[in-house]
């Protein structure tokens, strides 16, 4: 039985400024993957509930994230994109956590001589720390 595809939006805003040749190629890709979503493989760790199918057009390899629910027979396309950082922003968009973490992490400096600090950070105010 074929799987109905679902898109967010993030998916849809990429494919809509994709050429018009890849595009096609990518409805095809998604045809393909409505018959047997198990044909990509399974992520681990983080992304282990998502599933990424690899395929290449005019020598480029492209990625194509998705999740698929059995009982309501769905395909949910998550992201599109080159190898280059797809796994970094596909955790950034699954883990909004995550990325507010490493904003956070950003906006902690090292500062060894406060002495209200938590292990010698402190909140960053936007100018340098006296040190």
């Amino acid at each position: 039985m074929p799987y109905t595809p679902q898109v967010v939006r993030r998916f849809y805003n990429i494919k809509k400024k994709l050429p018009p040749t890849l595009r096609n190629e990518v409805d095809r890709q998604v045809d393909l993957l409505c018959q047997d979503p198990e044909i990509g493989t399974q992520k681990t760790g983080d992304l282990k509930r998502v599933w990424v199918h690899k395929f290449n057009v005019f020598g480029q390899q492209y990625l194509l994230g998705y999740t698929f629910d059995e009982p309501t027979v769905t395909l949910t396309l998550l992201a599109l994109g080159g190898h280059e950082n797809f796994y970094r922003d596909l955790k950034r968009y699954l883990i909004p956590e995550l990325a507010d973490m490493r904003r956070e992490t950003r906006k902690a400096v090292w500062n060894p001589a406060a002495e209200t600090s938590l292990h010698g950070f402190e909140r960053s105010t936007g100018k340098n720390p006296e040190i």
